[in-house]
Formats: C-alpha cells, structure tokens, sequence
C-alpha cells in the first residue's frame, strides 16, 4: 500500500469519524418538559395539601401537598389539611370525630366543594 493511500485513508477515517461527532451534536436533543399531576387517576388516591385551593401547582412542584397511595388514603388521618384533591371521578370523605366512625362521615365530590 502506498503512502499517498495510507493518508487518504486515514484522511477518510478521520473525517468520517468528525463528521459522525457533528451529525449527533447539531441533532436537537428534547429538553424534558415541565413536569405534570398524573391526570389519569389511580382509583381511591389523593392529594393531601396544607394550603388551601388544591391545585396541580402545588404537587407537581413538590410544595404543600403530597401524593397518597389508595391503601394509605383509606386510613384515618389525624391532623391539618388546607385542601384535598383526590384523583378525577373521586370524592372526599370526612369524619366529625376523632375516630372515623362511619356515623359521622359526610362525602364531597371534588368539583362541589372547596375542600376536595
């Protein structure tokens, strides 16, 4: 093999190989979106907030409210709650007394009361 061959070989593997490193950095990479509440719901979850009006805002930005599992929203909760957001098609529950008893439970759908 002649030198003249070696060089455009190597010429043609370096070249390639910059061309490659270009073609994959001008490729638009997506920047991750805002993040968002899981608008699909999961049956008996809820969204526990210390501030009042739930709203999305406030737990998809990690700030006064959380996110419940089904099997821990169904336990009695004692203490504050500013406003509770369960998941869509969903309904408060709350009690009157310390205990939960189902006596003195009353039940809000979430779009008619402020609370929910």
């Amino acid at each position: 093999m002649s030198s003249t061959t070696r060089i455009m070989a190597l010429f043609t593997t370096v070249f390639t190989t910059l061309l490659t490193y270009a073609l994959a950095l001008s490729i638009p990479v997506p920047t991750p979106a805002e993040p968002q509440a899981n608008t699909n719901g999961l049956p008996g979850a809820v969204y526990r907030c210390f501030v009042d009006h739930f709203d999305d805002f406030h737990y998809v930005h990690g700030t006064d409210c959380e996110w419940v599992p089904p099997d821990e929203a169904k336990k009695c909760y004692h203490g504050f709650l500013g406003s509770i957001g369960p998941d869509p098609g969903g309904y408060c529950q709350t009690y009157a007394d310390w205990f939960c008893s189902e006596d003195q439970m009353m039940e809000y759908e979430r779009s008619l009361f402020d609370l929910c």
